[in-house]
């Protein structure tokens, strides 16, 4: 059997979790929301400003060809026939018994 002095310490134990666990709860909440307003109002900003349009963005795109000069590139093979193929794989149902 548990004493008196331990159930007492056992109760403040589960006190103080309780009240830690709450006070994660409500600090991951407030800076989960204030996170969230955050990046609408720089996307709205954006938006505004005409950051977010498509013409710019593709005006803005760098494509970097140089992999396509790469020996490893140039190393890899293809294994199998291209243009693939649909064929009819498998029954129709296939929980349909035999």
């Amino acid at each position: 059997m548990q004493s008196a002095k331990e159930k007492k310490r056992q109760k403040i134990l589960i006190g103080v979790l309780i009240i830690a666990v709450l006070g994660a709860l409500i600090f991951w909440y407030a800076n989960k929301t204030n996170e969230a307003d955050d990046i609408a109002t720089d996307g709205q900003q954006a938006l505004n400003n005409g950051e977010l349009s498509v013409e710019s963005i593709l005006r803005n795109m760098k494509i970097d060809f140089s992999i396509l000069d790469d020996s490893l590139f140039g190393s890899l093979e293809s294994h199998g026939i291209l243009p693939v193929t649909v064929t009819e794989t498998g029954r129709t149902n296939p929980f349909e018994s035999y």
